[in-house]
């Protein structure tokens, strides 16, 4: 089952070297694990990393420990150059993959 994430920019046409606010979101997501024989617990898959890139080149990312919501939710802002796609990606404790949203910013 896939890890639902939202992502957002407050805007997609900026000047260069203009400031833009992206939020990240990644909702929790509960599976069942068996701890032994006919007895499951409930247990979240926990967030232990994110990365923003535009371009491909890295321009934010955050590390999380272990005590960290399972709801995870990231606000920050970020100076754009030049017209690219910026792509988000979070990582779970178990190194799983999650694409976080992407979108297109314009420079004029």
């Amino acid at each position: 089952m896939n890890q639902k994430t939202r992502f957002h920019l407050d805007k997609d046409t900026v000047a260069r070297d203009e400031l833009v606010e992206v939020k990240a979101v990644l909702l929790p997501q509960e599976e069942k694990v068996q701890i032994e024989p006919g007895k499951f617990v409930n247990r979240y898959r926990m967030p232990k990393k994110f990365e923003c890139k535009i371009g491909g080149r890295l321009a934010f990312s955050a590390e999380f420990g272990p005590s960290t919501s399972a709801s995870a939710y990231l606000q920050f802002k970020i100076k754009v150059r030049e017209s690219a796609q910026i792509v988000a990606t979070w990582t779970n404790f178990d190194d799983s993959l999650i694409p976080g949203g992407s979108g297109e910013i314009r420079v004029v």
